[in-house]
């Protein structure tokens, strides 16, 4: 099986380069494309590379011309697919570039599998047409398509809107996707077969060991991910503000609307680090230095049961105690090995982390060591690997 992986598979130096100035920081879709290369690798199926910049549309992201051509990152080779940034013509110049430049690429590289990475409509309306020639095409799909933002301008609220439209009838002409939560099969794919894959954990950090974290300094909650109400963001700092332990401290690693906020609050409460913003290759160190990993996504948000925080891998991985609020898409069998709360709310995040800060170090060893056991036996590269290729076979055999 001669595989392709198509989305947003850039080398670290140019993401560095692109969450320094995008808003909307992508590193997490950095990173779980990355999972995706050595799920794939570790199946035998090393994937060449189709990849665009993961850019927000101008001025969000101040280039408007990316020319693209060939690329290799990390030992694999790869062509970056060239577009126009801005608002309508990223869509239409991302389809000609990839119907264009992608198709002499999968042909030349004797490609008869296509994974796209997304929901990106011209991504997958290419996908259908190389389905259509004969080739097996499976969207790994990460997030529900057209995702309405608060900053979103009222032409983009509607062009989202229709690409929703735009995005379902273009799944139901894939041979099959892999989603992250079983309700993104069911709400935009569930005419074509399936596989549920939460993600895949990362290699633990080299010299890292699982267990309780830093037993001198406060006792630390980390957290890294977008710093917005909709990740949670503000739930865990009014959560920290109403612990009475002043032997805690709050480490906050990303970026978002709410930086400015969080930054106030660091003013008012010793507690509460302002949140800093570091390369994706730093943070598994950044979470070594951590006592409890926090997951607080709200269960109130509308996307609520499309949504698996990939970063809850990373954490697991990781080898520390872990909190999340018990979002609807957690498999039953992440319940014994996370700290789940009891809602959403500030108190909830608050009793939870008070609970861990209680408990003896052993225990607290115990969970760590739980959690990345897990991690590295049940949702490893080599682990999700096997599920994929048989899925993909499968897929082979039947169409």
């Amino acid at each position: 099986m001669r595989t392709a992986l198509l989305g947003f598979t850039l080398d670290d130096d140019r993401m560095r380069e692109i969450i320094s100035e995008d808003r909307a920081m992508p590193s997490q879709t950095h990173r779980f494309a990355w999972s995706l290369v050595r799920a794939l690798e570790a199946a035998g199926m090393p994937p060449f590379l189709l990849s665009s910049a993961p850019v927000s549309s101008y001025p969000g992201y101040p280039q408007v011309v990316f020319p693209g051509g060939p690329f290799s990152a990390k030992g694999r080779r790869g062509r970056e697919l060239p577009f126009v940034n801005l608002v309508l013509l990223k869509h239409a110049t991302r389809f000609v570039s990839a119907m264009t430049v992608g198709r002499r690429a999968l042909r030349s590289e004797s490609i008869d599998t296509l994974l796209v990475h997304g929901v990106h409509s011209p991504w997958l309306w290419f996908a259908a047409a190389m389905r259509a020639k004969g080739m097996t095409t499976v969207v790994v799909i990460t997030d529900p398509p057209g995702v309405i933002r608060p900053e979103d301008s009222r032409l983009v609220v509607n062009l989202k809107r229709l690409d929703r439209r735009v995005v379902a009838a273009s799944l139901r002409r894939q041979t099959g996707v892999v989603v992250l939560a079983p309700a993104l099969a069911d709400e935009w794919a569930s005419s074509v077969p399936s596989l549920l894959m939460e993600g895949v954990a990362p290699e633990p950090w080299p010299g890292s060991t699982p267990g309780a974290g830093p037993q001198d300094g406060p006792f630390r909650i980390t957290y890294a991910g977008g710093l917005s109400d909709e990740y949670g963001a503000r739930a865990l700092v009014e959560a920290v503000e109403m612990l009475p332990d002043r032997d805690i401290e709050l480490q906050m690693l990303g970026k978002g609307p709410l930086e400015g906020w969080i930054s106030q609050r660091s003013e008012a409460d010793s507690r509460i680090l302002p949140p800093r913003l570091v390369p994706p290759e730093c943070v598994p160190a950044e979470l070594d230095r951590a006592n409890v990993l926090v997951q607080p996504r709200p269960l109130s948000m509308k996307e609520a049961r499309f949504s698996f925080p990939s970063k809850l891998l990373e954490y697991l991985a990781a080898g520390r105690p872990v909190v999340s609020t018990p979002l609807p898409s957690l498999p039953a069998e992440y319940a014994a090995v996370v700290r789940l709360t009891d809602d959403d709310g500030p108190q909830a995040l608050a009793d939870e982390i008070d609970a861990l800060k209680r408990m003896d170090d052993e225990s607290r060893t115990r969970l760590g060591i739980l959690a990345r056991t897990f991690a590295a036996q049940e949702k490893s590269d080599h682990a999700q690997a096997e599920r994929l290729a048989s899925f993909l076979e499968a897929l082979r055999a039947h169409s």
